[in-house]
């Protein structure tokens, strides 16, 4: 069986995070509801609602999904995101600094917009996530102290998308991954996950991107077991129903738990 190490040079030698948004979240994606849609509207009622409260906000792997910052932006004067895969956060800063072949998040902005009230304000919205001054960084999620050898005090709140199943090779792992990346956490902050269930992989292109296939009682286990109190824990089935040669995910799930 793989190491988490191993994964991650296997994804840095061939993944393509601007291809795999594309595929999954761009303009002409037939996943776009689950990728983009569901989720958008699942945060902005969350940050909306004035429950989850604090100064800081960090998003830890698939930090090429930018659009999925939008929402956090006026909950949270501090964004940061935290990758375990230096191609995801090259592509973060392409993004950033306007660079040709970059990530397209337009599409993406004008859905959140529309959520928001906002009309045709597609460009000032993301011209405004990147005035935030997003700080990006590098992360070992398999050591204890995950950001070292930089120091960052405990954010109020963490963000996980489809980062625990990427990287972790067996179910004994999982756990153990979530423990060391709860490190970065707040005792009392709040953790969302957006987990997709019964899912081994997604094909970006000739490249299949493999996931630990979970449901949706092992992260409930393995939550509590952690020391979480689970808030919100809601399944929701895939909208998508053709494409399962992409990927076999068969539902999301959408957590907010709090640390304590």
């Amino acid at each position: 069986m793989a190491s988490v190490s191993s994964m991650i040079a296997t994804y840095e030698k061939y993944f393509n995070p601007k291809t795999k948004y594309d595929i999954f979240c761009g303009p002409g994606s037939s996943f776009k509801e689950d990728t983009v849609q569901k989720p958008l509207k699942w945060l902005v009622k969350i940050f909306n609602s004035g429950k989850l409260k604090g100064d800081s906000f960090m998003q830890i792997g698939m930090t090429y999904l930018i659009h999925l910052l939008l929402p956090a932006t006026k909950a949270f004067n501090e964004i940061f995101v935290a990758d375990v895969l230096d191609i995801n956060l090259q592509a973060g800063r392409k993004w950033q600094e306007k660079e040709p072949g970059a990530i397209d998040i337009s599409s993406a902005v004008k859905v959140f917009c529309e959520l928001e009230g906002h009309g045709e304000k597609g460009i000032e919205k993301e011209d405004e996530l990147r005035r935030k001054n997003i700080q990006q960084m590098k992360c070992d999620i398999t050591a204890k102290d995950p950001l070292l050898p930089k120091i960052l005090p405990p954010v109020d709140c963490l963000f996980l998308v489809h980062c625990l199943e990427t990287f972790s090779p067996d179910k004994e792992t999982y756990p153990k991954l979530l423990k060391n990346i709860s490190t970065l956490l707040e005792s009392g902050g709040n953790l969302l996950m957006i987990v997709w269930l019964n899912c081994t992989f997604f094909m970006v292109e000739s490249f299949k991107v493999t996931s630990l296939c979970v449901d949706d009682g092992f992260v409930r286990k393995v939550l509590t077991e952690t020391g979480f109190v689970i808030e919100e824990f809601t399944v929701v089935p895939r909208s998508e129903k053709n494409l399962y040669s992409l990927t076999d995910a068969s539902s999301a799930l959408y957590v907010v738990a709090k640390k304590v």
